[in-house]
């Protein structure tokens, strides 16, 4: 039986967590994978480069990992939802708020905003999410005009709008689907005060 293909990219500034270089070490063996990093440059442009590399090659599947993500085991179980763009989840300290967040997105009102929605499903249909792990089928790199990531900006030169969500953009007006897998949940390796952890570990978590 053939072997799904998976091209798994780490865009990198140098640095690779140990938990995730141990889960790059013991990849299930029943999946074909490569794995490539880029090493220094801007996030933007490492995950253009990466896609790139990609496309001279005959994958079927483009899974992101950021370099501080370590994902479950069974993340190249994600394949099997038949999903051409799907995420794990993986929480964020949100300073604003001093809030722990999903990279889980919905919009209201014209606005990003937390997706916060009851669902009896795993795998969820949403408006935007982050690249830290997220899988893509090699159809929508075919159909989206690139650059595939970038980020954007106001008349000020401020940003306001992360790479990420360019991508979810755009990928949404070439007719594609955003999803996130539930099941698949990443450990995110931030540093944060304690002080800040004790303010919100008593609160109530997402979808719970």
């Amino acid at each position: 039986m053939e072997k799904t293909k998976i091209f798994i990219a780490i865009p990198t500034t140098g640095i690779i967590r140990t938990e995730l270089a141990l889960f790059l070490l013991h990849l299930d063996k029943d999946y074909d994978t490569e794995v490539v990093f880029t090493f220094g440059g801007g996030i933007s442009h490492n995950r253009n480069l990466l896609i790139e590399h990609f496309l001279q090659m005959d994958y079927e599947w483009f899974l992101f990992f950021d370099s501080d993500i370590m994902p479950p085991f069974n993340i190249l179980e994600m394949t099997k939802n038949g999903k051409n763009i799907c995420s794990g989840v993986y929480y964020q300290w949100q300073e604003e708020s001093k809030k722990l967040i999903p990279l889980v997105l919905q919009i209201k009102n014209n606005h990003y905003r937390v997706f916060d929605e009851t669902c009896e499903t795993d795998v969820v249909e949403v408006d935007g999410v982050g690249a830290g792990c997220l899988l893509i089928n090699r159809k929508v790199f075919e159909a989206v005009e690139k650059p595939y990531f970038m980020f954007g900006y106001n008349d000020k030169g401020l940003c306001n709008l992360g790479e990420d969500l360019y991508f979810c953009e755009k990928a949404i007006k070439a007719g594609f689907k955003i999803f996130v897998d539930r099941k698949m949940i990443c450990d995110h390796y931030k540093t944060v005060t304690l002080k800040d952890v004790n303010e919100w570990r008593n609160k109530s978590m997402w979808w719970k």
